[in-house]
């Protein structure tokens, strides 16, 4: 991640969006309108009921779609991708099977040159997709 601080130590994993969060209102101007939606959800980057803090998500797309949820809630989150540029996908070592579902530490949207860039860090690694825009549904209560 770019701006976001995330740091395991003996305590735990600490995580620090300050430096993305005071920059999130410039970047925004920058985004395409689905990736800023996304972003501007309430609660998307405080831990709130929209934030993909502690969610599971299979580390693979399908047809440019991830979906996350909670084990007791699946699919509560789905994100489209249009024209994937690319999908990187880093497991960490002894991260088990590559279909089995990670959980999710935090995300961070940035603008690129295709449009924007969604890197998303989990315990078991990191994925990142370089799109011309996203769209994201919950299927939950606003």
């Amino acid at each position: 991640m770019r701006y976001v601080n995330i740091r395991f130590d003996a305590q735990g994993t600490f995580i620090d969006p300050k430096p993305y969060l005071a920059l999130l209102d410039g970047l925004k101007t920058q985004l395409p309108a689905g990736a800023r939606a996304f972003i501007d959800q309430p609660g998307h980057f405080h831990f709130g009921d929209h934030c993909l803090h502690d969610m599971m998500v299979r580390p693979t797309t399908t047809n440019g779609e991830l979906r996350f949820g909670w084990p007791t809630r699946p699919d509560v989150l789905r994100i489209f991708y249009d024209d994937s540029v690319a999908v990187t996908t880093v497991a960490e070592p002894g991260a088990g099977r590559p279909d089995a579902a990670w959980e999710v530490i935090y995300d961070e949207i940035l603008p690129s040159t295709a449009g924007c860039c969604h890197e998303i860090v989990c315990y078991e690694g990191t994925l990142r997709i370089d799109c011309t825009d996203l769209h994201a549904t919950w299927a939950m209560p606003e």
